[in-house]
C-alpha cells in the first residue's frame, strides 16, 4: 500500500506533511551535466586510446591515420560542476569525480603530461 501512495505522488515517510517527495532542481541539473560530461569523456577516451589501435587492427598504417582531437576541458568541467551540485548524493558525486579522471582532454591530463615531459624529457633537451 505504501508503494502505491508513493506512486500517486504522496509524501514518503521522510518528508514533511503537505510536501511531495520530489528531486531538487539542482540534482536534476547535476545529473544532466554528469550525463553530458560522461558522454564527452567517453568520446575523448575513445579518440585517445581506442581509435588508433582499431585503425591499426583493420590494416591501417600510421601514415594514413588522421589524428583527431577531442573536446578539451568540456567533459571534466561538466563532471566537476555536477559533482559540486551532487554534494547531497555522495555516491554520485564520487562517481562523477572518478569518471572525470578518464577524460584525457581534461586539465588534469594536460598538467600530468606537462609534468611528465618536464621531469623525464629534460635529459634529451640537454644533449
Amino acid at each position: 500500500m505504501a508503494k502505491n501512495a508513493e506512486l500517486a505522488g504522496e509524501c514518503s515517510p521522510h518528508c514533511r506533511a503537505g510536501e511531495l517527495d520530489v528531486m531538487p532542481l539542482t540534482t536534476i541539473i547535476a545529473l544532466a551535466l554528469c550525463a553530458l560530461g560522461t558522454l564527452i569523456t567517453c568520446v575523448n577516451f575513445y579518440l585517445t586510446w581506442i581509435r588508433y589501435p582499431l585503425h591499426r587492427w583493420r590494416g591501417g598504417t600510421r601514415e594514413n591515420y588522421r589524428w583527431v582531437s577531442g573536446f578539451p576541458l568540456v567533459g571534466s568541467l561538466f563532471l566537476w560542476i555536477g559533482a559540486v551540485l551532487l554534494v547531497r548524493e555522495p555516491m554520485l558525486m564520487w562517481l562523477a569525480v572518478a569518471i572525470s579522471l578518464l577524460d584525457t582532454a581534461g586539465l588534469h591530463w594536460f598538467a600530468g603530461t606537462m609534468l611528465y615531459m618536464w621531469l623525464f624529457h629534460r635529459r634529451s633537451r640537454k644533449a
